[in-house]
């Protein structure tokens, strides 16, 4: 055996004596739950207020009166006031004057209510007098004061605290049998100023410093006039 020969069994021989590593499977992965995602609260819907509802004025029915004449007393009606503020205007109103009245239906007080000349925002008053008693003249009386431009602003008082009648004085009509119907003249004046019930407070505003008027009013039937006399 040649010396090369021993030399290659030599090595054959160390390397069969080396020993084999054993081949070692990866260690298993452990499984990794998913993410908890936490649950996202919707976002919070702003409470949204209640639309702002203005207090209908408790004399508005007259609004429209539908009884109204187109010549407000056979030409005796009348109605005189001077607006300034959000709504301008020096009423003088004779011809073509619509007007109407009724005792309230808790009777405490008349309802009268005046439309002026037709016309794209023609204006409608209606004052709202308490105290008022059939047949008797009155003086100082507190008045809700509605003023309405057809189709659009409405500007009241809502209340009796801004306007005055200072002197009413009534006076029966002509007709069959004992009539509950008269003509009631008044002249009063307002404090304050009055507020547009669509805006908000302060922003739409008018004022009427005095007014004259001649009307009608029907009183509820069955109601006998009490004479009351004029405060001194």
């Amino acid at each position: 055996m040649t010396t090369s020969s021993r030399a290659a069994i030599a090595v054959l021989t160390a390397t069969l004596a080396t020993p084999v590593l054993a081949v070692v499977p990866p260690a298993p992965t452990a499984a990794v739950p998913p993410a908890r995602i936490a649950a996202v609260p919707p976002a919070p819907v702003a409470a949204v207020p209640p639309a702002r509802i203005a207090a209908v004025p408790p004399d508005l029915p007259l609004a429209r009166p539908a009884k109204a004449a187109a010549d407000c007393l056979g030409g005796q009606g009348y109605l005189k006031a001077r607006i300034r503020g959000a709504l301008t205007a020096d009423i003088d109103w004779r011809q073509y004057l619509a007007c109407d009245g009724e005792s309230r239906p808790d009777g405490s007080g008349v309802r009268l209510g005046f439309a002026g000349p037709p016309g794209p925002h023609r204006l409608r008053m209606i004052f709202g007098v308490r105290g008022v008693h059939e047949g008797a003249a009155a003086r100082e009386l507190p008045v809700n004061l509605t003023v309405l431009e057809e189709g659009g602003r409405i500007f009241a008082t809502r209340g009796e605290g801004k306007c005055t009648i200072d002197d009413l004085r009534q006076q029966r009509q002509p007709g069959p049998g004992q009539t509950h119907t008269w003509r009631i003249t008044a002249r009063g004046f307002c404090t304050d100023p009055i507020n547009d019930l669509a805006s908000a407070p302060g922003s739409g505003r008018i004022v009427i410093n005095r007014f004259d008027f001649a009307g009608v009013v029907t009183f509820a039937g069955g109601h006998q006039p009490v004479p009351r006399p004029l405060n001194p």
